[in-house]
C-alpha cells in the first residue's frame, strides 16, 4: 500500500493536492493500492471531497480513524433537529444564530454556517460566558469539544465518537508567553 501524506483538502484543493489526487487516481487505476492520507483536523473534510467529485474511499484522515468515522454517513445538523432537553426553546437571534433558552435564560448559542446548519454551539455558564464550545462536523455529529476556564482560555479539547465519548484529548496551559 502507498500513502500520500498531506495536512488537509480543502474545497479548493491546491495544485499539490490535485497532482496528489491524480497521482492516487492512477495508481487505482493500474491496481496498485493506494490511499491518500491526511493529517490535520477538518469537520468539512467529506464535504469537500464531494465537492471536488473524489471518493471518501480513497482517503483517511487520521481523526476520523481515531473517532471511528471513516465511513460516517449522516446529515447535516439543523437548529431545528438539534436535540433538547424538555422545558427549552429556540429563539432566532439572526439569520445565522438562534439561543436555547430554558427558564427564562439563555443556556446555549447555536451558530449556523453557510448551509443553514449547525456549525458550532456555545454552552454558557450562569454569568453568560461560554464554559464549553462543541464543534459539529458537516455530516451531523459532535466531533470536537473545547473547555475554556474563567478567561475565555481553551483549557481542554476532546475529540470525540460517535457516542460523544473523548477518545483523543488535548489539554492546554496558558502562561505569560
Amino acid at each position: 500500500m502507498y500513502f500520500f501524506i498531506t495536512s488537509k483538502i480543502d474545497s479548493t484543493p491546491s495544485a499539490i493536492e490535485l497532482a496528489m489526487i491524480q497521482r492516487q487516481k492512477l495508481f487505482t487505476k493500474h491496481r496498485v493500492p493506494a490511499l491518500i492520507v491526511t493529517r490535520n483536523f477538518v469537520r468539512d473534510l467529506h464535504h469537500n471531497m464531494q465537492l471536488i467529485g473524489y471518493d471518501d474511499e480513497f482517503q483517511v484522515n487520521m481523526y476520523d480513524y481515531f473517532q471511528g468515522t471513516t465511513n460516517y454517513e449522516g446529515e447535516p445538523l439543523t437548529a431545528a433537529n438539534y436535540p433538547r432537553v424538555t422545558g427549552e426553546t429556540l429563539e432566532r437571534v439572526s439569520a445565522n444564530e438562534f439561543d436555547v433558552i430554558q427558564r427564562e435564560q439563555r443556556q446555549k448559542a447555536l451558530m449556523l454556517n453557510a448551509q443553514g446548519n449547525i456549525d458550532y454551539v456555545d454552552i454558557l455558564n450562569p454569568q453568560g460566558a461560554v464554559s464549553r464550545r462543541d464543534y459539529y462536523d458537516t455530516r451531523g455529529f459532535l466531533t470536537v469539544a473545547q473547555y475554556f476556564d474563567d478567561k475565555q482560555n481553551i483549557v481542554l479539547e476532546q475529540h470525540c465518537n460517535l457516542q460523544q465519548q473523548p477518545v483523543l484529548e488535548t489539554f492546554f496551559r496558558p502562561n505569560e508567553k
